[in-house]
Protein backbone atom coordinates (compact mmCIF):
# COMPACT_ATOMS: atom_id res chain seq x y z
CA UNK A 1 0.00 0.00 0.00
CA UNK A 2 2.88 2.38 0.75
CA UNK A 3 4.18 1.86 -2.76
CA UNK A 4 0.76 2.84 -4.10
CA UNK A 5 0.60 5.97 -1.94
CA UNK A 6 4.09 6.98 -3.12
CA UNK A 7 3.20 6.42 -6.79
CA UNK A 8 0.04 8.54 -6.39
CA UNK A 9 1.91 11.34 -4.58
CA UNK A 10 4.59 11.30 -7.27
CA UNK A 11 1.89 11.55 -9.93
CA UNK A 12 3.25 8.49 -11.75
CA UNK A 13 -0.01 7.20 -13.29
CA UNK A 14 1.66 4.22 -15.00
CA UNK A 15 3.19 3.03 -11.74
CA UNK A 16 -0.14 3.59 -9.95
CA UNK A 17 -1.88 1.33 -12.46
CA UNK A 18 0.83 -1.33 -12.25
CA UNK A 19 0.82 -1.38 -8.43
CA UNK A 20 -2.99 -1.30 -8.26
CA UNK A 21 -3.25 -4.16 -10.73
CA UNK A 22 -0.82 -6.20 -8.66
CA UNK A 23 -2.64 -5.37 -5.40
CA UNK A 24 -6.12 -6.22 -6.66
CA UNK A 25 -5.10 -9.04 -8.96
CA UNK A 26 -6.69 -7.51 -12.05
CA UNK A 27 -10.10 -7.04 -10.41
CA UNK A 28 -10.41 -3.59 -11.93
CA UNK A 29 -9.55 -4.65 -15.47
CA UNK A 30 -13.03 -3.71 -16.68
CA UNK A 31 -12.76 -0.17 -15.28
CA UNK A 32 -11.21 2.44 -17.54
CA UNK A 33 -7.72 3.42 -16.48
CA UNK A 34 -8.71 7.04 -15.83
CA UNK A 35 -11.54 5.91 -13.55
CA UNK A 36 -9.17 3.59 -11.67
CA UNK A 37 -6.71 6.44 -11.18
CA UNK A 38 -9.52 8.70 -9.93
CA UNK A 39 -10.70 6.05 -7.47
CA UNK A 40 -7.18 5.45 -6.21
CA UNK A 41 -6.48 9.18 -5.89
CA UNK A 42 -9.69 9.58 -3.90
CA UNK A 43 -8.93 6.66 -1.57
CA UNK A 44 -5.33 7.71 -1.01
CA UNK A 45 -6.38 11.31 -0.31
CA UNK A 46 -8.79 10.06 2.34
CA UNK A 47 -6.22 7.65 3.77
CA UNK A 48 -3.53 10.28 4.21
CA UNK A 49 -5.89 12.99 5.39
CA UNK A 50 -5.66 15.40 2.47
CA UNK A 51 -9.40 15.38 1.86
CA UNK A 52 -10.84 18.61 3.21
CA UNK A 53 -14.58 18.06 3.24
CA UNK A 54 -15.73 17.22 6.76
CA UNK A 55 -19.53 17.56 6.51
CA UNK A 56 -21.68 15.79 3.91
CA UNK A 57 -25.28 16.12 2.74
CA UNK A 58 -27.33 12.93 2.38
CA UNK A 59 -26.40 12.57 -1.30
CA UNK A 60 -22.71 13.27 -0.63
CA UNK A 61 -22.69 10.80 2.28
CA UNK A 62 -24.28 8.10 0.11
CA UNK A 63 -21.73 8.75 -2.64
CA UNK A 64 -18.87 8.70 -0.12
CA UNK A 65 -20.05 5.34 1.25
CA UNK A 66 -20.89 4.12 -2.28
CA UNK A 67 -24.43 3.20 -1.31
CA UNK A 68 -27.85 4.34 -2.49
CA UNK A 69 -29.86 7.04 -0.74
CA UNK A 70 -32.36 4.32 0.21
CA UNK A 71 -29.63 2.30 1.94
CA UNK A 72 -28.39 5.44 3.71
CA UNK A 73 -31.96 6.07 4.90
CA UNK A 74 -32.25 2.48 6.16
CA UNK A 75 -28.92 2.70 8.01
CA UNK A 76 -30.05 5.96 9.61
CA UNK A 77 -33.39 4.47 10.67
CA UNK A 78 -31.58 1.47 12.19
CA UNK A 79 -29.36 3.85 14.16
CA UNK A 80 -26.15 2.71 12.47
CA UNK A 81 -25.54 6.23 11.15
CA UNK A 82 -26.61 9.35 13.00
CA UNK A 83 -26.79 12.62 11.09
CA UNK A 84 -26.38 15.96 12.82
CA UNK A 85 -29.56 18.01 12.42
CA UNK A 86 -28.34 21.26 14.01
CA UNK A 87 -28.94 23.15 10.76
CA UNK A 88 -32.36 21.60 10.20
CA UNK A 89 -30.95 19.38 7.44
CA UNK A 90 -29.40 15.98 8.06
CA UNK A 91 -25.63 16.36 7.76
CA UNK A 92 -23.12 13.56 8.19
CA UNK A 93 -19.64 14.02 9.63
CA UNK A 94 -16.68 12.45 7.82
CA UNK A 95 -15.55 10.96 11.14
CA UNK A 96 -18.88 9.13 11.53
CA UNK A 97 -18.84 7.89 7.93
CA UNK A 98 -15.28 6.61 8.28
CA UNK A 99 -16.17 4.91 11.55
CA UNK A 100 -19.06 3.18 9.80
CA UNK A 101 -16.77 2.09 6.95
CA UNK A 102 -14.33 0.55 9.43
CA UNK A 103 -16.85 -0.89 11.88
CA UNK A 104 -19.84 -1.34 9.58
CA UNK A 105 -19.60 -5.07 9.06
CA UNK A 106 -19.44 -5.78 12.76
CA UNK A 107 -22.28 -3.33 13.45
CA UNK A 108 -24.46 -4.94 10.78
CA UNK A 109 -23.82 -8.46 12.06
CA UNK A 110 -24.70 -7.51 15.65
CA UNK A 111 -28.23 -6.45 14.74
Amino acid sequence: MQELVKAVSDGDKDKVLAVANRLVGGTYAIIEQTELVRLIDERVAVAIGRATKEVFTRKEAADYLRISLTTLHDLTKRGLLRPNRATGKPLFLREDLNRFLHEGRSLLSER
